[in-house]
């Protein structure tokens, strides 16, 4: 249909039905897509006289709408209208300024009035930061869910906002669609299109009530929701300084509503890494008492838990697992449980406990944590890659307590569960798999150890950003074990693929000599592990110092290489200064001190002193037993090598 047919058509229209030709243009104003003819019916009140009429009866939309049909203008389909977009394009283009500018308006009203009422104003519960954290305490008004426009009128309200904020039309029905329309988009996960409505929200607001009122300020919350899940932190950090300026002035200093404000501006300074200034926001909120009003609810165990994340931040541990443990306590007694928020924080406490060097707290809490998630498994509210990465925290835990069996299952069922996620997480399935190998030659479990370590290689080398220098750890590791398993040459490929691609810094250099001489002395290339050895003493002692943990682990190495090569004065004298460090840090009674007398142990039967080797072997493995336990690989080397004596 050419302009003229249009023209036409439009008069013959206006001919045969008025009510018909004034729908008609109204309907140019809204996107070319299906309106639910509902909405005309729910908005009836604030149309034109003969369209209040036409839409008060059935039989009066019916007639409208057969000459609709028949104008060709528009298609009526069932329970909904339609317009192409050229048709709409040419109607408005036909309408004098004033007549444009009234529709312009009308559309946008009959959006806002005709879908869900507005009871009261529009402003999305600003759930900010995704745990950090859970929601802050809502504002009272209604149902947030219930204002969300639904998505049939989505594509109306963008197009309507944006004519009207184009013509200069743009008013509060304006902004309120769009904010609805933002509620919907963000629900859909597409945040970056609910962003775009809630910032010309924002900016239509300020043109219209000044930068300082109250819902522009109810916008920029819901502006925050979105930023959060965006990460913008930045962003989210400028617009909560304003929300919180805006209750200042509307609300006062001392009003909960500001104290609020103070306790969202701190869970996105701590998103932001900006712990010090969030504390002293949490403090100011803190101070006006309002959290202590809501004992038992879930914003106060929300409130709890983000404090405790700022605190675990600037390092004062002990206070955060208080206020962790404080987030469980109300998340337990809130009228509905909230498994998510409640595993979240049982979590962080397991953490923060193993971070004390609180082993038996934190495989308490993981334990705990990991029911939790189960539970959600079981009803289908929580994600496989959730459950693995509790899996693998339990598996750590587990590890450092040297329950290796426990563990390495542990990291299995994470590994199961990463396999089962949606979309795999090649960076942590490739760690689970590290730690799988790691375990098992700690077990004596050889071939296990090169499986893992092989399939570990193989997802690390699936990555995108897959070079051997995502690989260099692994591949030591992998080197190590196939060179016990008598496979020499492939052990020295591996520790030349990682000495090749060892990352810069001395950090990085030391492990990777470390690494790379434990390949070789298990490879049987004494002299060459020797020197790897001493290149990573040479560098612990320049980054660590001379008596650093780190630095007694290259003298023990050290020690081993020469004993291999028949030095053994130069054994004797490392094995030593080993003794002396590993006492002096660990006391008399560890893991540490009981490998460096079996390596005495070792020197003393080398030179046919059988009984006192017997003595001091039999005390290191007493002594392996009492703190690392039968599974561990070095207890099991001890006893091996003590068995010797016997042969």
């Amino acid at each position: 249909m050419d302009d003229h047919q249009l023209k036409e058509a439009l008069t013959s229209l206006r001919r045969r039905s008025p009510a018909a030709h004034d729908l008609v243009r109204l309907l140019s104003f809204f996107a070319p897509t299906d309106l639910p003819v509902e909405l005309l019916v729910n908005a009836r009140d604030y149309l034109s006289r003969r369209l209040r009429v036409t839409f008060g009866k059935p039989a009066r939309i019916e007639r409208a709408l057969e000459a609709l049909a028949r104008s060709g203008l528009a298609d009526p389909r069932p329970a909904a209208i339609c317009m192409q977009d050229h048709v709409q394009t040419t109607i408005r283009r036909s309408l004098t300024k004033a007549t444009h500018d009234r529709y312009v308006r009308l559309a946008v009203t009959v959006l806002d009035t005709g879908t869900t009422p507005r009871q009261g104003p529009v402003g999305l519960v600003p759930r900010l930061i995704a745990r950090l954290a859970t929601s802050v305490v809502p504002p009272q008004g209604p149902d947030t869910q219930s204002l969300l426009l639904p998505g049939l009128y989505v594509p109306h309200a963008l197009h309507c906002a944006s004519q009207a904020d184009r013509h200069g039309m743009a008013n509060a029905a304006t902004t309120s669609v769009l904010t609805r329309a933002a509620g919907y988009l963000e629900e859909r996960g597409q945040l970056d299109e609910a962003r775009a409505a809630l910032e010309q929200a924002v900016r239509i607001d300020e043109g219209f009530y000044g930068t300082h009122h109250a819902l522009v300020a109810e916008r920029l919350n819901a502006l925050c929701h979105v930023l959060s899940q965006l990460g913008d932190a930045t962003t989210l950090i400028d617009h909560t300084r304003r929300v919180l300026a805006i209750r200042q002035i509307t609300h006062g200093l001392d009003h909960s509503e500001t104290a609020i404000c103070h306790y969202n501006v701190a869970i996105a300074l701590a998103n932001g890494w900006a712990f010090e200034e969030a504390l002293a926001h949490i403090r100011v909120a803190l101070a006006t008492g309002w959290a202590a009003g809501t004992t038992g609810s879930e914003a106060l165990a929300a409130f709890h838990f983000n404090h405790g994340a700022i605190l675990a931040g600037l390092g004062q541990l002990q206070a955060a697992r208080d206020e962790f443990l404080a987030a469980v306590t109300a998340y337990e007694a809130a009228p509905s449980r909230d498994l998510e928020a409640l595993g979240d924080a049982l979590g962080r406490i397991a953490d923060v406990s193993f971070r004390l060097d609180d082993l038996e707290g934190a495989r308490h809490f993981g334990e705990w944590a990991l029911r939790v998630a189960e539970q959600r498994q079981t009803a289908g509210t929580t994600d496989s890659e959730t459950l693995a990465a509790l899996h693998a925290h339990h598996g750590a835990i587990l590890e450092c307590l040297g329950q290796l069996q426990a563990a390495r299952d542990e990291f299995l069922a994470a590994v199961t569960a990463y396999e089962a996620a949606p979309s795999a997480d090649l960076e942590a399935l490739g760690d689970a798999l590290d730690r799988i190998a790691s375990i098992s030659f700690r077990l004596d479990d050889l071939e296990s150890s090169r499986h893992f370590g092989e399939w570990a290689l193989r997802v690390t080398e699936q990555r995108p950003d897959a070079d051997d220098g995502t690989a260099w750890s692994t591949l030591l590791d992998l080197g190590r074990t196939v060179a016990l398993l008598g496979e020499h040459g492939s052990a020295r490929r591996h520790a030349g693929r990682a000495l090749a691609a060892a990352p810069e810094g001395l950090e990085f250099e030391l492990r990777t000599h470390s690494g790379v001489g434990l390949v070789l002395l298990a490879a049987e290339d004494f002299e060459d592990a020797r020197g790897h050895f001493a290149r990573a003493l040479e560098i612990a002692e320049r980054v660590h110092g001379p008596d650093h943990i780190d630095t007694e682990t290259q003298v023990n190495n050290l020690a081993r290489a020469h004993f291999e090569l028949g030095n053994l004065d130069e054994a004797w004298a490392l094995h030593q200064r080993a003794l002396r460090m590993a006492t002096g840090a660990h006391g008399d009674e560890h893991l540490s001190v009981a490998l460096q007398l079996a390596g005495l142990a070792d020197v003393m039967a080398a030179r046919g002193e059988k009984e006192e080797a017997r003595a001091q072997f039999e005390r290191a493995l007493a002594m392996a037993l009492d703190t690392a336990g039968e599974e561990e690989w070095y207890t099991q080397r001890i006893r091996k090598r003590l068995a010797k004596l016997d042969e």
